[in-house]
């Protein structure tokens, strides 16, 4: 439906914010590449876990052409949340091989709507899956203001010009940046 809503190519989007994901699969192998080929920008979360030692981004995240969205805490660490019922819950991250092609965006407590209630939003949002649409705005708002000069490049040529706008643009200061937050700490108006 993405690449081709209500079978109109001509409407289908330009970034994807995706946070759910899993083990491979030739599924997700297919429409990951059909998407990238169709020059769709792929955000998705890297994925959490409740054991003490974080676990490795999963699937689509960990796909090359998909970038992964992992967390970050206001103070710098990697986002881990102490306050779960069974124990601690941790951002995923790795393996290294993964890393080129993940960043990081703030988790906990960005804006997050509350299910079944359109007029509350809480700022209560955790996870990878609340880093995920950080990332995806951040890649919306540079194709907004750069696509048009990218007329007649490939749908593929235009993925990777944003990707590398993101990648780039990150703060990678921090000592264990590459480790937990692949490319860095999303920084959008550095970006644009």
């Amino acid at each position: 439906y993405m690449i081709a809503p209500n079978g109109n190519s001509a409407d289908r989007v330009d970034v994807l914010s995706m946070s759910m994901g899993g083990v491979a699969s030739k599924a997700w192998a297919d429409v990951v590449n059909r998407a990238y080929d169709a020059g769709i920008v792929m955000v998705t979360a890297a994925g959490n876990n409740i054991l003490l030692t974080p676990q490795t981004i999963v699937y689509p995240a960990r796909f090359r052409r998909v970038i992964a969205a992992c967390g970050v805490m206001a103070d710098g660490r990697a986002y881990i949340r102490d306050n779960v019922p069974f124990g601690k819950m941790a951002g995923n991250y790795g393996p290294d091989s993964k890393m080129d092609t993940a960043i990081a965006a703030y988790t906990p407590n960005p804006a997050w709507a509350e299910i079944n209630c359109e007029a509350i939003v809480d700022m209560d949002g955790a996870g990878t899956s609340s880093a995920t649409p950080q990332v995806a705005a951040a890649a919306a708002l540079w194709l907004q203001k750069h696509k048009p000069a990218m007329n007649g490049w490939s749908p593929q040529n235009i993925v990777e010009a944003t990707r590398k706008a993101l990648f780039e643009s990150a703060d990678s200061q921090s000592p264990d940046s590459r480790k937990h937050f692949g490319r860095g700490i999303l920084q959008a108006s550095t970006a644009l």
